[in-house]
């Protein structure tokens, strides 16, 4: 016997069918799921990197922790007022830039515990700025249909997350930080190639 769909379902089934046709949302959706893979890909392998290169204790490496959390509130804070002066997608456009940038300069500052903490302010708060920003972005893709966009955007970044975080032990173990370096680099890259794909005009 047939098994009819709920309203609810039916419902759900098409907005994701609508959104996922999108040429924005996919870009979006790309793009959200290569800035986390990124981000993870470091994320996961950062402690373990400063206790081999720089000899830190669990101590220290928690209070590296707190100054990343700072870096990534500070980020946060700064969306609003930047970004509503120059717009959404230009914002978004800088930050990935900084952010792409930020990851490949980590060898050239592996020298000194104080240029790597700069290096991961400067991609943390990178992050963190364009993320919040894509975001508020992706709610004005599909006005219509904004819990479903929402939805799809945070799926689509738990899915990089975990990539990354998988990613990042493999990586390390390999080519050590300059091969993190490239990966999240690259991929940052890629994300933002995705973003001005989807919002590209025909």
């Amino acid at each position: 016997r047939k098994v009819e769909k709920s309203p609810d379902e039916s419902s759900l089934a098409d907005n994701w069918k609508e959104i996922l046709r999108n040429r924005p949302v996919l870009g979006m959706l790309a793009f959200v799921f290569f800035m986390s893979l990124a981000n993870d890909n470091l994320f996961v392998i950062y402690g373990a990197w400063l206790e081999t290169s720089y000899n830190l204790s669990l101590a220290a490496i928690g209070f590296g922790t707190i100054f990343i959390g700072i870096s990534e509130v500070l980020g946060e804070g700064c969306t609003a007022w930047f970004s509503d002066r120059i717009g959404l997608k230009k914002s978004i456009i800088i930050g990935t830039s900084i952010c792409t940038g930020a990851y490949l300069l980590l060898p050239v500052l592996n020298t000194g515990l104080s240029l790597v903490l700069a290096g991961l302010f400067l991609i943390f708060f990178s992050f963190e700025f364009t993320i919040v920003t894509a975001m508020s972005l992706s709610t004005e893709l599909v006005p219509h249909l904004r819990a479903s966009t929402m939805s799809a955007f945070f799926a689509t970044a738990g899915l990089g997350r975990v990539a990354g975080a998988f990613l990042g032990g493999f990586v390390w173990s390999d080519f050590g930080i300059p091969g993190i370096s490239l990966v999240s680099g690259t991929a940052t890259f890629l994300a933002l190639g995705c973003i001005l794909i989807g919002h590209h005009r025909r």
